[in-house]
């Protein structure tokens, strides 16, 4: 199977080498997808545009109730 650099054929590889193409790939959508669900997992509850609200809003009681961090 040949390999492919600058769109002109390089030189032969194997399957298993081409498939690794793909391993590595998904490998780092995974982690990327991880690395999002981390950032996610954050309360912005009491939070403003400048500054915090003016509601007393008590972060860690619903941090505690939404199981976020």
């Amino acid at each position: 199977m040949p390999g492919f650099t600058h769109l002109q054929t390089a030189q032969p590889v194997t399957f298993g080498h081409y498939m690794m193409v793909y391993v590595e790939i998904f490998g780092w959508d995974l982690s990327r997808m991880r690395d999002a669900c981390e950032r996610m997992n954050e309360s912005p509850l009491g939070a403003g545009a400048l500054a915090k609200t003016s509601f007393p809003i008590d972060r860690f009681m619903t941090i505690q109730a939404t199981g976020v961090s």
